[in-house]
C-alpha cells in the first residue's frame, strides 16, 4: 500500500478536512487495507473519466506537488485540481466508495 493511496482514502473519508485527516494520521487510525486500496482504485477510475475534463489529484507525496505549498501551514495532504486550479474539497461526485459487506463493514 502506498502513502498516496492512504491520503486519498482519508481525504475521501473526511471530505478533505485537514484536521480530521491529520488526526487520523497522528493517532494511527486503524483502517482496512482493502478499503484503502478500494478508495484509491475508485479515485483513479473516476479520474480516468474526469481527466477528459481536466481534473487531477496530487498528494503531498507526489513529485507534482508544489514545493511552495509544502512549506505552508497546514499544507494540504491532497490537492484536487480542475483546469490546473486548486479546488478546496474532493470533486462533486467523487466520494468514498461504500465498504463492501465482504470486508465486514456495513453499508450506510
Amino acid at each position: 500500500m502506498k502513502a498516496r493511496d492512504l491520503l486519498i482514502h482519508l481525504s475521501l473519508k473526511y471530505d478533505g478536512d485537514w484536521h480530521s485527516i491529520y488526526h487520523a494520521i497522528k493517532t494511527r487510525e486503524k483502517f482496512n487495507v482493502k478499503d484503502v486500496e478500494a478508495s484509491a482504485k475508485y479515485a483513479e477510475e473516476e479520474l480516468a473519466i474526469l481527466a477528459k475534463t481536466n481534473y487531477a489529484i496530487v498528494t503531498v507525496t507526489d513529485e507534482e506537488y508544489p514545493e511552495w505549498l509544502k512549506s505552508s501551514m497546514p499544507a494540504p495532504f491532497v490537492l484536487y485540481l480542475k483546469d490546473g486550479e486548486i479546488v478546496s474539497k474532493p470533486f462533486k461526485g467523487l466520494k468514498k466508495p461504500e465498504a463492501s459487506p465482504k470486508h465486514g463493514k456495513k453499508r450506510a
